[in-house]
């Protein structure tokens, strides 16, 4: 995650509108993804920035979180947000990781033609979220979208 952030030495680098400051980027958490798509009652996903993880030789997603308070790794893993004002302080993301691809996905306009992990990873966002992804960017600009039917 740390070469997603903001460095100024990449097109795709973010930074604050106000403060200048480089934006914090993380791993997509699907906890959050799917808390977020069931209270909003959302029926698809727009994903964007896919173009970003070109060049990563393993993408990693957060399916959970440990908590580092209790011994066994098993019975300490939440899939789902807690409720409540309980603190998350004792919580460690447990990632997934997945393949990357070097392929430039900018002029990519049909699913067919992205590389297969792009695609699987597509898949495995749709399987974990339990939401379809209708819509992937693949560039900056407005035209460089992916529809998935």
């Amino acid at each position: 995650a740390i070469r997603l952030r903001g460095t100024g030495e990449n097109p795709w680098d973010e930074f604050g509108t106000t403060t200048g400051r480089p934006r914090r980027v993380g791993w997509l958490d699907m906890v959050l993804l799917r808390y977020s798509t069931r209270i909003n009652d959302a029926t698809e996903i727009a994903l964007t920035k896919l173009d970003v993880l070109s060049g990563l030789n393993m993408i990693k997603i957060c399916v959970g979180y440990h908590d580092q308070s209790v011994t066994s790794r098993k019975t300490g893993i939440l899939s789902e947000l807690p409720l409540g004002p309980g603190s998350l302080d004792t919580y460690e993301p447990v990632f997934e990781e997945m393949p990357g691809w070097d392929a430039d996905l900018q002029s990519v306009r049909r699913w067919e033609d992205l590389p297969e992990e792009a695609r699987n990873y597509i898949l495995r966002i749709e399987e974990l979220s339990e939401t379809p992804v209708r819509m992937v960017s693949v560039g900056p600009e407005r035209g460089q979208l992916v529809e998935i039917t």
